[in-house]
């Protein structure tokens, strides 16, 4: 890639107001799977008696969603363009008639490209108040290593160590933990 100068906007992003909460009609029709699904994992059960509910009251008899699956169905629908790819597997002795079953079966394994979804993140103006773009290391009870978020992980800080006079570092841990990480590698080479 090439170096942009300082304070460069971000390129603008294509935006189709039709498109915007699709597969959803409203932000409503987004909150409550978000709701539903995410924050208060309802069961499908309780989905559907909801549902029926709403529907009773609303005296329409049509409620956002029609079930539960109606519900799990919309949210699949979400376009989530490159960041998952999919591929198929199978054990090496797949062939072998006298293989177990599981040997001779084929498994589709889909993996988030934690590299392109992150890509998107950084890249969504609507999110741009809420990201804290300093790598750092977080210590919890016993001095263990926490992983919260892309931030916390290896990468990010390797990034920033491996170019450290690139790089701010106000906490003194930090900074002493990075400079024995230095002189480690320089031992290394």
């Amino acid at each position: 890639g090439n170096y942009l100068p300082p304070k460069t906007p971000p390129l603008p992003q294509p935006v189709n107001p039709q498109d915007a909460l699709h597969p959803f009609t409203s932000q409503g029709h987004f909150e409550l799977p978000d709701f539903l699904f995410s924050k208060e994992q309802m069961s499908g059960g309780n989905i559907d008696d909801l549902m029926h509910i709403w529907a009773a009251l609303d005296g329409k008899g049509k409620p956002p969603f029609n079930s539960h699956s109606h519900l799990y169905q919309t949210i699949d629908d979400i376009n989530q363009e490159d960041t998952w790819d999919c591929l198929e597997m199978h054990y090496v002795e797949a062939k072998n008639p006298n293989a177990a079953p599981w040997k001779q079966t084929t498994y589709q394994i889909c993996l988030c490209d934690a590299g392109k979804l992150v890509e998107k993140q950084l890249s969504n103006p609507d999110l741009e108040e809420f990201i804290d773009y300093s790598p750092c290391l977080v210590f919890g009870e016993n001095h263990q290593r926490v992983w919260s978020n892309f931030m916390t992980g290896n990468w990010a800080w390797n990034q920033c160590v491996s170019s450290l006079s690139q790089c701010i570092i106000d906490d003194e841990i930090i900074f002493q933990y990075s400079r024995m990480n230095l002189l480690k590698r320089r031992k290394n080479h």
